[in-house]
């Protein structure tokens, strides 16, 4: 199982502290570590206390990249901001690494010194900490392109009229996402588009009563498809919540299920007009799935606040 990934190791050099953060606004956790080098207290210049280094938010760069175009316009230069870590050679020496983290069997906590709940994906004692045991049951294997080759090929075929419409029909309704009816009416992937035309209609609201979102995949040919490319999480900015996937395994679909969840520092340590800092990035969970199978996992996520981003 792939642990915890949170930027960097901090060092003794906490005179690197991290840039452009605002006043603490909660109470650190009683959980939260204080050995060397971990959740240090800092003055922020700016008259509040921040905790910086792993499990805490790691250093961020007290400079940020400046960019230049040449005279012709033709090029652009990028120079990258200055690293909050002593410059090494790893190779010659990787245990003098200065951005490897020590391993952490526990959550992650943010520059309040706040514990995040839900985010330590696995441990010896928990391999699947995130959920539990997913509900797995049988369902027709047949993919869109499964479905859509048959029908191009009958349709090349000159058939009745009123047949080929009905099959041009369809491939319509399977390009569209439309609801599927007649012999294609037990199929798994029926209403999910394939064509990528409704992606910012795809949005859902975590379910304030039930601290819930439900999210449906389809995987096959080496894609995934999803009723659902957005989640507003602020119905439980301050809660921990679930998201229930139920994937559906087609043909030429098997893979390990790995949502990869990145998740904000507490966007309340920003500075005002600031967007939220970057914390921490997990592979909240990786599960073999097979073909011919419908898949339901109930993972338990951070408080909404934190949630940037989950990549399938």
């Amino acid at each position: 199982m792939k642990k915890v990934l949170s930027m960097q190791k901090i060092t003794s050099t906490l005179t690197l502290l991290a840039a452009g953060v605002g006043a603490a606004l909660a109470e650190p956790s009683p959980n939260m570590p204080t050995g060397p080098g971990q959740c240090v207290a800092m003055d922020n210049g700016m008259g509040g206390t921040i905790y910086v280094g792993h499990p805490c938010p790691q250093p961020r760069p007290m400079d940020g990249p400046t960019i230049t175009t040449s005279p012709d316009g033709v090029t652009t230069f990028v120079n990258t901001g200055s690293s909050a870590f002593p410059e090494v050679d790893p190779f010659l020496d990787p245990t003098q690494a200065s951005n490897m983290l020590q391993n952490w069997n526990g959550n992650i906590f943010d520059g309040n010194g706040a514990e995040m709940p839900n985010t330590l994906p696995s441990s010896n004692e928990h391999p699947y900490n995130l959920h539990d045991t997913p509900v797995v049951s049988p369902i027709e294997i047949a993919s869109p392109t499964d479905d859509l080759t048959h029908l191009f090929n009958k349709i090349k075929k000159n058939g009745p009229p009123a047949m080929r419409q009905a099959m041009i029909q369809q491939a319509l309704d399977i390009l569209e996402g439309n609801p599927l009816t007649g012999n294609l009416a037990n199929r798994a992937y029926s209403g999910i588009p394939v064509l990528h035309y409704k992606g910012p209609e795809k949005l859902k609201q975590v379910d304030p009563a039930t601290k819930n979102v439900n999210i449906h995949q389809i995987w096959y040919d080496g894609h995934i498809e999803a009723d659902t490319a957005l989640i507003d999480t602020s119905t439980v900015a301050d809660e921990p919540y679930t998201i229930t996937y139920t994937i559906d395994v087609l043909n030429r679909g098997e893979d390990d299920f790995s949502p990869y969840v990145m998740y904000f520092d507490d966007p309340a340590l920003s500075p005002p007009g600031m967007p939220p800092m970057p914390h921490v990035a997990m592979d909240a969970t990786f599960f073999p799935m097979h073909e011919g199978t419908r898949n339901v996992f109930v993972m338990k996520m951070a408080p909404g606040k934190y949630y940037n981003l989950t990549y399938n």
